[in-house]
Order: structure tokens, then sequence, then C-alpha cells
């Protein structure tokens, strides 16, 4: 088949003549967008064998244009095997600055390839600063691929915290406040996580916005019950003066079947049909 042609190149061979090595990279690329993933991917191994530690190469740039191509025009399937094929062949090539262009990409196919290159290059240089904001996309894949990179990296933890601190103080974009929700509903199980949420949510000083932002992360968290470390806050928060911390606790207390509050509610209710 064509694929297994496009492996059985002779790679030694091409290594040490230009112009054949030019020419394989040129007819390879047709077969990167090829509607059949083996021979895509076939591709893909080649071209990466072949530009492995030149990420200087022109050449390089059409790789990575035929991978983009590929992924986002939805004109050839796409399949898992061959995305992990793309972050290994990016990987393999090395190129950091034009792999990190690809964590914006519309595509969140795309954007995971880029991510695990860059996790897994050696000289990759994957920030913190470029892996949380992926946090907040609806794709499951690429979500559940960040955060399993954030949560591999040391320090991360806490500098993530301290990240979430400084956006927590402003007002906060949707996009941000998409990044928290997300993130400490995956981390819940962290006790560094819920004491940081509990001391946020307590601050009066906090955005009233960026507090029912935490408040709807307790809600979505990846955890059975309520943590201990979060019973004394949502406690504090029904008997506080705002009523949309207060409805936001009792809608916590529902979903998530917290019998524990039981008379506080039924106090309240006793307090609200009393009230002249």
């Amino acid at each position: 088949t064509r694929s297994a042609a496009i492996l059985s190149l002779p790679w030694y061979y091409l290594d040490n003549d230009e112009d054949a090595r030019d020419t394989a990279i040129g007819a390879l690329y047709a077969s990167i967008v090829s509607r059949h993933p083996a021979e895509a991917r076939g591709a893909l191994e080649s071209l990466a064998r072949l530009l492995a530690g030149r990420p200087d190469e022109a050449a390089i740039h059409g790789v990575l244009k035929e991978i983009r191509l590929r992924m986002e025009s939805g004109e050839a399937p796409v399949d898992r095997f061959l995305e992990h094929t793309a972050s290994g062949a990016l990987t393999r090539i090395g190129d950091r600055a034009a792999t990190a262009k690809y964590l914006s990409s519309k595509s969140p196919a795309l954007q995971r390839m880029a991510l695990i290159a860059l996790d897994q290059m050696e000289h990759g240089q994957l920030t913190r600063e470029e892996a949380l904001p992926l946090l907040a996309t609806r794709d499951a894949a690429l979500r559940e691929s960040a955060l399993d990179v954030i949560s591999r990296r040391d320090g991360w933890a806490a500098e993530t915290i301290d990240l979430l601190r400084g956006w927590l103080g402003e007002e906060l974009p949707e996009e941000r406040a998409e990044v928290v929700r997300r993130f400490i509903a995956a981390q819940a199980g962290d006790p560094a996580i819920q004491t940081f949420v509990a001391d946020m949510v307590s601050r009066e000083e906090l955005p009233a916005a960026n507090r029912r932002t935490l408040l709807e992360a307790i809600d979505a968290a990846e955890v059975d019950g309520l943590p201990a470390l979060w019973e004394p806050l949502i406690g504090s928060l029904l008997e506080s003066d705002d009523v949309d911390l207060k409805l936001q606790a009792a809608r916590i207390i529902g979903s998530r079947g917290l019998t524990q509050f039981d008379p506080r509610l039924q106090a309240l209710f006793d307090d609200r049909r009393e009230a002249p």
C-alpha cells in the first residue's frame, strides 16, 4: 500500500542526499491530508523522522501547515491515532515556537496535539499560563489532557492557586471565570484547593460575582458529598445577608443532597414564615 511504501523509505540514504530528501518531503505532504487515516499517520511518522532535530528547516513550516489544514478542514477524518502521531511528530521535530502557536487554534484537536507535544518536547518549555486557559474548553478530551498536564507538573498546583488568587481579586472576564470553575471542580478533592476556595469565598471584599463563581465550582465539584473543609463555609452562607450567596448555598445543599443542613434550612423557613 501507499502507506507501507511511505514507512519503508530509505532513511539513511535520504539523510545523506538533500535533494532526494526534499523530494520525499514534498511527496509526503499530500499524504498528510489523505482520506485514509493510516496513510496520514504513516506520512506524519515519515516526516517526523526526516525532520527530527531540524526546527529551523523551512520544510517544517509546510508540515505544520498541512497538519493544521488536516485537522481544521473537516474534509478528511481525524482519529485519535492520527492526533497521537501528529503530537509525536511535532515532539520529535522540536520546534517549540511554531508548535505553541496552535495552542490558540479554533480546533480542539489541534490545541490538544500542540499541548501534548510541548509537554513531551525536550525543550518545550510549556508554561502554566499556556496550559491553564485550555481548561475552559467544552471539548472533553482537550480538558482532560490539560488537567493531566497540570497535575503532573511539580509546583503547578501551588502556582495555579497563586494565579487564581490574583484573578479573583479583580473583575473576572467570563473566559477566566470558566477556567476557575472547571479547574476547581476537577481538583476539588485536593485539600489545598478546598482551603483556598473556603478562604476566598469568605472574603467579603472579593467581587460578589467572583464569590458566586467559586460557589458554582463547589456545586460542580467532582467529589461525593461535600468536603469537610467546606461545611462551615456553606453553613455561614446560610446566615449571610447577601441573598444571592444564601440562595446559592441552598442550591448546593439541594443539588448534592446534603442532609446535615436540614435543621438550618428549617429554621430559615420558619423565620420567613413568621416574618410580618
